[in-house]
C-alpha cells in the first residue's frame, strides 16, 4: 500500500496508523524515496532513471513485507515511481490511499518549510515545479509562493485522477486528513476496504494523536512587504558571494553557541536542524540589516550549507547533501537501499571535499601502508 498526496498533508501521521496493522512493515518515505535527481527526470520526460528506482523499490517492498503487507505513507509515489509499480507488483497486489488536504493549507505549510514548488534546487528535489514535461496544467505568469503552492497542490490532484484513469484495476481510496482522526472510519478503512488485520487497541491509542512535525524547525516567514528588499538570487555572483560570507559570519558571531547544538537527526546527532531554526528565525533581522528578503531563496540553502560545512564539516546530514558543479544539490542515498555499499561512497566522498586534512591523512595512512607492504615484500625475497 502507498499514498499519493502531496506532501504537508499528514503523511507522517498516516504511517503511525500504518503501524497498528498486523503482519505488516510500516513506515513513512522509506528508501528509496524516489526524490531528486530521477524525479526530476521523470518530470522532463527521461523516464529510465525513476525506472531504476521503482525496480529497486520493488525489492525492498518484497524483502520487508515477507509473507504480509508492506505499507508506506510517501508523497513521492505519484511523482515518479508509483507509474511503474502495476506492471512491476501486478495491480492486484497493489492498494493507494489517496491523502488529499485544502490546496491553500499545503502551500501555507510550504512556504514554511522553504518547500515552494519551483523557487530553489532545494524545493526541486521534493516537489514538482512549474514548467515540467509531465505537468498537466501551469501556474498563472507571476504567481507568488502561495498560488505556487495551491498550483502544485492541484496537479497533485490532477496527476491522482490521471493515475486513477490509467490504472483502473488498482484500489485508490480517497480521504482526508480529517477523516483519519475518527477511529471508526479508520478501521473500516484498514479492514473492510482493504481487508488488513488490525490491532484495535492500539489504533485506538494512536488516531487523533498529534504527530511532531518532522520540519518543526521551520520558522515561519515573516511579512516583509513593508520593507524594499533585494532577492539575493538576483545579485552578481560576486556580489552574492560576498553577501554569503558577511551574512553566515554575522551569524557565527551573534549565535554560534544556537548553531551548534546537535540533536537527533535522521543518521544521528547534527547540528543541521539548529542552523535551520537559527536562519529561519533570523529572516527579520537578516532583513533589515543587510536589505534582502531571504526565505525561500537557493541563499537560504546555500547559507545553511555554508553554516554546516563551517561549523561542523563532518556532520553525517550534511554529508549526505551533494552540492553539484551547477549549484544544484542532490540527496543521492536518498534513492538508494540504505545500504552500506550505497551510502559509505557518498560520506567519505563528501567527507574528503570538505576535509582536506582528512584527505591528507588518509594520504599519509595510504603511504605509510605501501611503505610497510614494500619493506616486508623486500623481507619476503
Amino acid at each position: 500500500m502507498f499514498t499519493i498526496s502531496a506532501g504537508r498533508t499528514g503523511t507522517h501521521y498516516l504511517s503511525t496508523l500504518f503501524a497498528c496493522v498486523r503482519k505488516a512493515w510500516a513506515g513513512h518515505e522509506d528508501l528509496p524515496i524516489g526524490v531528486g535527481l530521477p524525479m526530476a527526470a521523470f518530470a522532463r520526460g527521461d523516464e529510465e532513471p525513476m525506472r531504476e528506482v521503482a525496480a529497486l523499490k520493488v525489492k525492498v517492498v518484497r524483502r520487508r513485507a515477507g509473507e504480509g503487507s508492506y505499507l508506506e505513507a510517501n508523497h513521492a509515489f505519484v511523482k515518479g515511481y508509483g507509474w511503474f509499480l502495476p506492471e512491476l507488483l501486478g495491480p492486484e497486489n497493489l492498494a493507494v490511499i489517496y491523502l488529499r488536504r485544502a490546496p491553500e493549507l499545503v502551500a501555507k505549510s510550504l512556504v514554511r518549510v522553504r518547500g515552494v514548488p519551483g523557487r530553489t534546487s532545494w524545493s526541486r528535489l521534493w516537489y514538482s515545479a512549474p514548467g515540467q514535461a509531465r505537468n498537466l496544467a501551469e501556474p498563472e505568469p507571476g504567481a507568488d509562493a502561495l498560488a505556487l503552492g495551491c498550483w502544485y497542490a492541484e496537479e497533485i490532484e490532477r496527476q491522482a485522477a490521471a493515475y486513477q484513469e490509467r490504472f483502473p484495476d488498482v484500489l485508490v481510496v480517497e480521504v482526508s486528513l480529517e477523516q483519519l482522526n475518527d477511529f471508526d472510519f479508520v478501521l473500516d478503512l484498514f479492514q473492510a476496504q482493504f481487508g488488513l488485520e488490525v490491532d484495535e487497541v492500539r489504533l485506538r491509542e494512536a488516531v487523533g494523536t498529534h504527530t511532531s512535525d518532522l520540519n518543526r524547525e521551520f520558522v515561519a516567514p515573516p511579512d516583509l512587504s513593508h520593507l524594499e528588499l533585494r532577492n539575493p538570487d538576483e545579485l552578481p555572483p560576486e556580489e552574492g558571494a560576498q553577501l554569503l560570507r558577511e551574512v553566515a559570519k554575522y551569524l557565527c558571531e551573534g549565535h554560534e553557541a544556537e548553531l551548534r547544538i546537535q540533536e537527533e537527526g535522521a543518521v544521528g546527532q547534527t547540528i543541521l536542524t539548529s542552523i535551520l531554526r537559527v536562519v529561519t528565525g533570523q529572516a527579520s533581522q537578516l532583513a533589515v540589516r543587510f536589505q534582502v528578503e531571504i526565505p525561500n531563496t537557493t541563499f537560504e540553502i546555500d547559507l545553511i550549507m555554508k553554516l554546516l560545512k563551517t561549523l561542523r564539516p563532518l556532520d553525517l546530514m550534511g554529508l549526505l547533501i551533494v552540492r553539484r558543479r551547477d549549484g544544484t544539490y542532490d540527496l543521492p542515498a536518498a534513492n538508494s537501499d540504505g545500504g552500506l555499499a550505497s551510502v559509505v561512497p557518498v560520506i567519505v566522498g563528501s567527507a574528503l571535499r570538505r576535509s582536506p586534512l582528512l584527505l591528507w591523512s588518509l594520504a599519509g595512512l595510504a603511504i605509510v601502508l605501501a611503505t610497510i607492504a614494500g619493506y616486508a615484500l623486500s623481507l619476503t625475497l
